[in-house]
């Protein structure tokens, strides 16, 4: 997502589903899928 404006600036595909909201630190998104895994994306 653009900081600036919101509008979506890509997608991406995760290998289980994700019911909890990303979490931004230092420039990082992690994301943690219903699996457990842990993915981090700059």
């Amino acid at each position: 997502m653009s900081p600036y404006s919101g509008d979506v600036l890509s997608k991406l595909s995760l290998a289980a589903p994700a019911t909890s909201p990303p979490v931004f630190a230092k420039a990082t998104m992690y994301l943690i899928n219903d699996a457990g895994d842990l993915t981090a994306y700059r």
